[in-house]
Order: C-alpha cells, then structure tokens, then sequence
C-alpha cells in the first residue's frame, strides 16, 4: 500500500491563492473557480474570516463587491 503525504488545501488558502492572482474577482467568480457553481455561501464565510484576519479586502464602492489581497 502506497502512504501519500499530499493534503488538499483549505479553502481559505485557495480563497488567498486565487483572489492573489485574479485581483478583482468577485465572490461569485470565486465560488464557480472553486465548486463550478456560483453560489456558494461558505466562499461567503470564508470570504468575511479572511477580511476580520486582513488577509483579503472587498472594494465596498464596487458592485458586485470585489475581492483583493490585503
């Protein structure tokens, strides 16, 4: 039997990953990158743990609100 040592990522760390490189997405862009569907309230949470921790921010001018590292 072959033991893997590969762990899948946490959605945040994907969350961080992919709002990194595709500045400007929206959290529904975000929920069909990572589920293939756009609504998703957990991309949701996630979205605002992220914000409490400073580690994205959502431009609040924009609608649909938009995402960015911090």
């Amino acid at each position: 039997m072959i033991k893997s040592t590969f762990q899948m990522p946490a959605a945040s760390d994907v969350i961080i990953y992919i709002v990194g490189h595709r500045p400007g997405i929206t959290e529904a862009e975000l929920a069909t990158a990572m589920f293939g569907k756009p609504d998703q309230p957990r991309v949701h949470q996630d979205c605002d743990l992220l914000e409490s921790k400073g580690l994205i921010r959502r431009d609040r001018d924009s609608r649909p609100l938009r995402l960015y590292s911090a």
